[in-house]
């Protein structure tokens, strides 16, 4: 029940952000991006929304700005591309729905799963028990630590990794991770546009279990 509280509320609330600015994605690190934006002068106005992989980032800004950024960008011959997108999500665009986020979200009780918890709000391990209100603001609000937290992950033994989601979109985002960390590790999708069935979620744990994935038979065919 709190895990669709949480959903509910979270898009509630980023659905009125609607037309505050737009996202791009960038073929540079998060480091080369910030100085970037230095160097342009688009560090106050372009905010670092996600940094999914050793040369990939997301940002976010008004059109007005991001297009001025894809320009010079473009001209040195960098990946930049516009989504298509009509909000600028981990931006000061968000700030607005700060305190009703936290008010809607306050009677939130946490506690800790059965399993390791590695956030993309802090790249690192994290106990379930501090998935407060606070917590979910930040997630809206700062950036994507996706390629931190895949280090954090490798970094556990972690070497198979499955994206579960309606389309998968990250694999290209993990294998450029674990490439960089000369780790050697296989990425499975769950479903896919237009082959969304209950095969392809049997298929996704069927290649896992023959890629070494420790199988349990109980689990998966009950008593």
């Amino acid at each position: 029940e709190q895990a669709v509280q949480v959903i509910c509320e979270r898009s509630a609330a980023q659905a009125t952000t609607k037309g505050s600015g737009r996202m791009a994605a960038v073929g540079l690190s998060g480091e080369r991006i910030a100085e970037v934006l230095l160097e342009t002068g688009l560090n106050k106005s372009v905010a670092r929304a996600a940094i999914n992989s050793p040369n990939a980032v997301t940002v976010s800004g008004s059109l007005k700005t991001l297009e001025k950024l894809g320009a010079s960008l473009e001209s040195q011959g960098v990946f930049f591309r516009l989504l298509d997108l009509d909000y600028a999500f981990h931006s000061r665009a968000m700030d607005p729905i700060q305190a009703t986020l936290l008010k809607h979200l306050a009677d939130l009780t946490p506690r800790a799963g059965k399993g390791l918890f590695v956030s993309t709000v802090s790249g690192a391990l994290m106990s379930g028990k501090k998935l407060d209100a606070t917590y979910w603001w930040n997630n809206i609000r700062q950036p994507v630590l996706f390629n931190q937290a895949i280090d954090t992950l490798a970094g556990l033994g972690c070497r198979v990794f499955v994206e579960i989601g309606p389309h998968a979109i990250l694999q290209r985002y993990v294998k450029d991770s674990l490439s960089k960390l000369n780790v050697t590790g296989r990425v499975l999708s769950t479903l896919r546009k237009n082959d969304d069935g209950l095969d392809r979620l049997s298929e996704t744990a069927w290649r896992a279990c023959l890629i070494g994935v420790p199988f349990n038979l109980g689990q998966h065919f009950g008593q």
